[in-house]
């Protein structure tokens, strides 16, 4: 089998979209918090018996919304290695290079 160098673009590529979904996840959670605030603040408003069940579900979502950072805090961790493997592909590439020139023309020892 032949080896083929790898295609920089596709990792590039993938860097890409992984930065996008991060993005993503960081503007629905946003969108989580405003809407746990809200959540609460009906639960407040509301009388006894429901008011402790509507805060327990408020609860459980912000144990989830916890999660879910957690999450994406793994997702941008993914991303930064990610960028250190096309950092290292590119200096790998670049020594390649540069041997293949050495080798092929090699100085005169005259």
């Amino acid at each position: 089998m032949v080896h083929r160098p790898s295609d920089s673009r596709l990792l590039s590529n993938l860097i890409t979209h992984e930065k996008d979904y991060s993005k993503e996840l960081q503007n629905l959670l946003d969108s989580s918090y405003a809407s746990l605030a809200s959540l609460s603040a009906y639960a407040a408003a509301a009388g006894q018996p429901i008011s402790r069940i509507i805060t327990s579900i408020a609860s459980d979502f912000s144990t989830a919304d916890d999660a879910f950072r957690r999450y994406k805090s793994a997702v941008e961790a993914w991303c930064e290695q990610l960028r250190t493997l096309k950092d290292m592909e590119t200096e790998v590439s670049t020594i390649i290079r540069d041997r293949e020139i050495l080798c092929a023309f090699p100085f005169s020892s005259k």
